[in-house]
């Protein structure tokens, strides 16, 4: 099942982060996120989009590509 979480910063336009079923809950989103807007959960990582700046490191970081940013 993909996740789609649609969310909105005061520094960036509306966007839409979506998780899809290839992750495999690695963690390396979650460390690499210096904001915490990405945080441990039990199948995939909890977003907040309050706190997303749109870095894309997450999207960058994962070695599943199970990350975009739209």
């Amino acid at each position: 099942m993909t996740t789609t979480v649609r969310g909105w910063n005061q520094s960036s336009p509306r966007f839409e982060v979506v998780i899809d079923d290839s992750c495999t809950a690695c963690g390396l989103c979650v460390i690499t996120c210096p904001t915490r807007a990405l945080r441990p959960a039990p199948y995939r990582p909890a977003f907040s989009a309050r706190e997303c700046t749109g870095c894309l490191d997450c999207v960058e970081i994962c070695p599943r590509a199970s990350i975009s940013i739209n």
